[in-house]
């Protein structure tokens, strides 16, 4: 009967049309690959991300088109077949540039599953990505200021022309200290870090810690504090 066939016509459209709206309502790439590679769709975020409209993907090859050159293209082929496809189940999460139209390197991370036919046969992947150039490299430079800060810290802990530790405030125990150490009491860093003062005799004794760590606790800081402390010797 033609008007069944015109209502499942009429429906399939609706279904596609409701699917395609979804895809590219997402802010998320959404890649459709067959198993040569090729573009089979491509939702509006993926073609934001690549430079691309949607449409001028579809078809191409995504490993020539959308990915920075290797020098052993087929061995990568390889290895995203057999990681996507050959799996059978949704991968792990995993990072991986691509190449924009304009040839700028983009930081993605992936989500990839196959796609299969409706005798169940893989006939290629899905991919969902999520573009984390700059969360990446805001890692990275707040990474390089940690390290910068630890190192002014650390020279200047050094140069300190006094004996200075960093101590565990809960059992005393030694986190670091600089050369001063040695040069005023005779205790190096390895004789001290890992051990707390009490344990290799600064303190006279506990109690006298003890004080010393209730006013620190009160008040947040020891100034001018006069205490007995015992060379190494």
């Amino acid at each position: 009967d033609i008007t069944d066939e015109l209502r499942q016509e009429e429906l399939l459209r609706r279904e596609r049309d409701y699917s395609a709206n979804v895809l590219n309502t997402v802010e998320a790439m959404i890649i459709a690959l067959n198993l040569d590679g090729q573009v089979m769709s491509i939702n509006r975020k993926a073609g934001e991300v690549l430079g691309y409209l949607s449409h001028e993907l579809v078809g191409l090859d995504f490993f020539d088109t959308c990915l920075l050159p290797s020098q052993n293209p087929e061995r990568r082929r390889a290895a995203f077949y057999e990681a996507v496809v050959l799996a059978e189940r949704r991968t792990d999460y995993f990072e991986y540039p691509v190449r924009t139209r304009g040839g700028e390197k983009r930081l993605i991370g992936w989500h990839a599953c196959p796609i299969r036919d409706e005798l169940g046969k893989i006939i290629g992947s899905l991919g969902a990505g999520d573009d984390i150039t700059e969360r990446r490299s805001g890692e990275a430079s707040a990474e390089m200021a940690l390290k910068l800060s630890q190192q002014r810290f650390a020279t200047a802990f050094n140069a300190s022309p006094i004996a200075a530790s960093i101590a565990s405030a809960a059992d005393g125990r030694f986190i670091e200290v600089n050369r001063n150490y040695e040069r005023d009491f005779g205790w190096g860093p390895a004789d001290l870090i890992g051990r707390s003062s009490v344990e290799v005799g600064l303190w006279p004794d506990e109690a006298s810690r003890t004080v010393w760590v209730d006013v620190l606790r009160r008040d947040g800081r020891v100034v001018d504090w006069e205490s007995n402390w015992l060379h190494k010797n």
